[in-house]
């Protein structure tokens, strides 16, 4: 993603640029256009989970900058929707889904969805969040439990739901 500031401004900040558009009128900003490696994701889809903030959205919209079709899932719709229109501004296809990733059956939806809509599946980020921070001591079984559920079993489902279009 092509990011800078440049006598003390920055214009990085609007959404255009957070998915890889460049300021034709910056030099820094078309020389860093013109250096890109071509990763060969053009065309293709890729999912990622968790992808209404945090490092999900940044995941989500590196792949679109790259012109790939992105299968998204989250819990919060309306951040989602954001990112989904981020994703659309790059000139690829956003395949949103309000999904909790404890919850198996919206799992299999959302990648269903995906490879519906697109035709395809060639990558899966798996990412969710985790305990609550504090001491462990002062996480309590039900909390580990919750944990437990968000980020191994989450995990173990997207795979699941996800392998056979990725083969």
């Amino acid at each position: 993603l092509s990011r800078h500031s440049g006598a003390g401004r920055q214009h990085a900040g609007s959404p255009a640029s957070t998915v890889g558009m460049i300021r034709r009128d910056c030099t820094r900003c078309v020389a860093a256009e013109e250096e890109r490696m071509e990763l060969g994701l053009k065309g293709r889809t890729a999912f990622v989970a968790a992808a209404s903030g945090g490092l999900g959205r940044g995941v989500a919209l590196a792949f679109a900058a790259e012109g790939c079709d992105v299968g998204l899932c989250a819990r919060n719709g309306s951040a989602l929707d954001t990112v989904a229109m981020q994703i659309r501004d790059a000139g690829v296809r956003a395949v949103p889904t309000v999904a909790d990733l404890t919850d198996r059956k919206a799992v299999a939806d959302a990648v269903r969805r995906t490879v519906d809509t697109t035709g395809r599946l060639d990558a899966l980020v798996v990412n969710s969040g985790g305990p609550p921070p504090g001491r462990f001591e002062d996480i309590d079984d039900e909390q580990w439990q919750q944990a437990y559920q968000l980020t191994l079993a989450s995990a173990i489902h997207l795979v699941r739901e996800a392998l056979p279009a990725l083969r």
